[in-house]
């Protein structure tokens, strides 16, 4: 399991794509978790899939909505949360 989060590691501060040391590590620690061959299909796809380099945005990158979307989603949820509130409160039931 240690392999993996190795190799996961190696794999996000690697520059190359195609790092074969980085693949054949993954794949061996993943067939020896789950058990199987270095040759298993399985083992292949599933350390392919872990080490898959995904593009994402991350959240100080992404734009934050307007102030006044902001402001009616916290005013929406305070209002729900109320109402919630005086229905299930004291002397509901």
């Amino acid at each position: 399991m240690l392999g993996l989060v190795y190799a996961t590691a190696r794999r996000e501060v690697a520059d190359e794509a195609s790092d074969t040391d980085v693949n054949l590590l993954a794949l061996r620690c993943m067939a020896e978790l789950l058990g199987v061959s270095t040759d298993s299909v399985t083992a292949l796809q599933l350390s392919k899939r872990l080490l898959r380099v995904v593009t994402k945005v991350m959240w100080r990158e992404a734009p934050a909505p307007p102030t006044k979307t902001s402001t009616i989603i916290i005013l929406a949820t305070l209002a729900i949360g109320a109402l919630v509130g005086y229905l299930l409160g004291p002397g509901a039931f």
